[in-house]
């Protein structure tokens, strides 16, 4: 083990971590993913998100759920909430911080049209940067787009419908993704090397990916737990 992880270290020496603005124009976007019941032992799910901030990952998780999930559904939609209030606190503290920014650089500004442009309330903000959470679970994308209450998912109503509240209010968009194009798929579970090499473009685009795959630690790094 301490030889593969030597292994491991020695060919990603190169892969790093980069917070710049990749893409001025996407503000947040937050990928969600889960499992469903594989842990054989508890039966719990594995959840996972990833967070991007102008098009830079800012912030990740993945964690064994505490309860077991009754569907994929629900599963998944764990993993949404979780992100969806990670979301909230990095677009607070965008906010705090685009403010400060302007407040600071308000007397070098001298077109006065310009500065109204720039210059927005909390709730402006909030309803000019909408938060996009991409998922790939069908079932979940039309249950979360459909109003009403079904007697079989009932148990989960007020977090589904809490989600719905902050779609209808703008806040929030979600998207259905194909499941290869789900980059926090490698955060739930043992990936194969395609998931793995889209969640490092993901991290790190320049990096050289011949090199890591060509690695024998990283070729066997899917059989190992996230």
């Amino acid at each position: 083990e301490v030889k593969k992880v030597w292994q491991y270290i020695k060919h990603t020496r190169n892969l790093r971590f980069t917070i710049q603005p990749a893409k001025p124009t996407k503000f947040l976007t937050i990928y969600s993913d889960a499992t469903w019941g594989d842990d054989p032992d508890s039966r719990t799910s594995q959840s996972g998100y990833l967070c991007y901030l102008f098009g830079s990952l800012i912030s990740w998780n993945s964690c064994r759920q505490r309860n077991i999930t009754y569907s994929s559904t629900e599963a998944e939609l764990n993993p949404l909430v979780e992100s969806f209030h990670e979301g909230l606190w990095l677009k607070a503290l965008t906010n705090k911080m685009w403010g400060l920014k302007l407040k600071a650089a308000d007397h070098l500004i001298d077109d006065a049209d310009l500065n109204e442009q720039l210059i927005m309330d909390d709730r402006s903000f909030k309803e000019q940067f909408c938060t996009n959470h991409l998922i790939d679970n069908k079932v979940l994308n039309e249950k979360l787009k459909k109003f009403g209450s079904n007697p079989k998912t009932r148990h989960i109503d007020l977090r589904t419908k809490g989600i719905r509240q902050e779609i209808k209010a703008k806040k929030i968009k979600i998207a259905l993704v194909k499941t290869r194009d789900m980059i926090a798929d490698p955060l739930t579970k043992p990936a194969p090397i395609e998931p793995l090499k889209n969640l490092v473009r993901a991290v790190d685009p320049s990096f050289d990916l011949s090199l890591w795959t060509a690695s024998p630690a990283t070729r066997s790094v899917g059989n190992t737990h996230p």
